[in-house]
Order: C-alpha cells, then sequence, then structure tokens
C-alpha cells in the first residue's frame, strides 16, 4: 500500500483548481456537409420528379433514393445523381434486408 505524502497531496489539489474549459458539443454535421445537404435537397427533388416510378417495384411510387455506393467513397458520389436509385420505401428495405442480391442486380455497390 502507498503512502501519498504533503507534496502529492497539493500537486494533486493544484491541478484540481485549474478552471475548466467549457466544451462544445461535436457537431452532427460538418460545415461542408450543410452545403451539400442543400445541393442534395435540390437534386433530390428534381430526380424523384424525373424518375417516378420505384426501381424495385415498378407498380409503386417512387418516394426517396437509395445510394448505390456505400463505405468509404460514399460522400465522393453523394450528389452524383447517376449513381441513385429511385426507390419507394418498400422496394429501399428490400434492397438493405438483401444485400448479396442486391449487389448481384447493381443496386448495391
Amino acid at each position: 500500500m502507498r503512502s501519498y505524502s504533503k507534496k502529492d497531496s497539493t500537486r494533486h489539489a493544484a491541478r484540481d483548481e485549474k478552471p475548466k474549459k467549457e466544451r462544445k458539443p461535436i457537431p452532427k454535421k460538418s460545415a461542408k456537409r450543410k452545403v451539400a445537404d442543400v445541393e442534395y435537397k435540390k437534386l433530390n427533388i428534381q430526380f424523384l420528379s424525373e424518375n417516378t416510378m420505384c426501381a424495385i417495384y415498378p407498380s409503386k411510387m417512387s418516394t426517396e433514393v437509395h445510394h448505390t455506393y456505400s463505405g468509404k467513397d460514399r460522400d465522393k458520389y453523394y450528389l452524383d445523381t447517376t449513381t441513385w436509385l429511385p426507390v419507394s420505401r418498400e422496394g429501399h428495405n428490400y434492397i438493405h434486408s438483401n444485400p448479396l442480391e442486391a449487389r448481384e442486380k447493381g443496386w448495391l455497390f
């Protein structure tokens, strides 16, 4: 068992007396992503108005965009509409529930 001397206790006391810096929360989105999101929203509306039918279930209306690229390249293709797929909610769920089939059919890279 270690015994603490007076010197140890004063060293710790001095450390504890330092004013603590106020911590800022980490932003949920970077400034760069916020700018990209403004452009994304415009492209998304235009894309879905031009591509009204779901690519997975053609009898359903497309309501959202599926990004075919995932992983580390995702940001690179975020605004590239050639990598987007118009899908319904059901179609989007199907893609992510069946990744092997989605990769075989080119719905996911």
